[in-house]
């Protein structure tokens, strides 16, 4: 698997390899000698594409050719046929750009990149988001005792306490008291929901009323909040895993 690397990385790449374009105008301008821009090109091949080219080491390594290997590959034949036709003496080639391609090659392969990888970062931090709607831990109620635990490890039919401004940890079922539930995350309703004994309060919903004990009817996981923000990670991870750098 290729390394995945900042965007910032791909984009200071694709700058340099952006000025060294320039760099070769202003020597086809005054008239560089054939070398010079050579030389350019060549060191604009490891210095621009550099991050492409270890990629493609290790997709060689692991037997997947991957869009680094290709674009490596593309600059690399590029930068043999520069030199080949600079040694054979052709210089109308450097009238018609040669020595161009390599940079320009990198050049827009490191700034899509960038925007690649920055798309993926946001889709991370949109699955880490996601784990933000379900509290981790829950308040167990055992006749008098009232004890913090992971929400996890509530089981089906026993009772927690909802506190005031708290998000709702588990699918339950008031079993004592009243209050009024803000579900608009869930429901898309913004009008709090008046919940009194027997009524169902959602996993991700939150307390904005008063505080009540409610009977767990599902374990986190099962949960409709639950399997919805599954339904959307697996989505996220399929995106992440479709991208040509992964």
């Amino acid at each position: 698997m290729a390394k995945v690397f900042v965007s910032s990385a791909y984009n200071f790449r694709g700058w340099v390899s952006l000025i060294g374009i320039i760099v070769i105008l202003i020597g086809y301008m005054f008239d560089f000698s054939n070398t010079m821009l050579l030389m350019t090109s060549a060191i604009l091949f490891f210095w621009g594409g550099d991050l492409f080219l270890r990629n493609a080491c290790r997709e060689n390594s692991s037997f997947k050719l991957g869009f680094n290997f290709f674009i490596s590959l593309n600059a690399l034949a590029l930068l043999i046929f520069t030199i080949t036709n600079n040694f054979a003496g052709q210089a109308a080639y450097k009238i018609s750009g040669l020595y161009l391609l390599v940079p320009l090659t990198f050049c827009i392969a490191n700034f899509l990149k960038a925007s690649e990888v920055k798309n993926i970062s946001n889709s991370f931090n949109f699955i880490e988001s996601l784990d933000n709607f379900i509290s981790k831990s829950a308040i167990l109620v055992e006749g008098d005792k009232q004890t913090k635990v992971f929400a996890s490890e509530v089981k089906v039919g026993q009772k927690i306490l909802i506190n005031v401004a708290q998000r709702v940890p588990l699918d339950c079922v008031i079993v004592e008291g009243t209050t009024l539930a803000d579900e608009h995350l869930l429901t898309g309703n913004i009008t709090l929901a008046a919940k009194e004994v027997g009524d169902n309060l959602l996993a991700g919903s939150v307390n904005k009323g008063s505080a009540v004990i409610a009977e767990v009817i599902c374990p986190l996981k099962s949960s409709k909040l639950a399997r919805v923000l599954n339904a959307l990670k697996i989505s996220e991870q399929k995106k992440i895993t479709s991208k040509s750098y992964l």
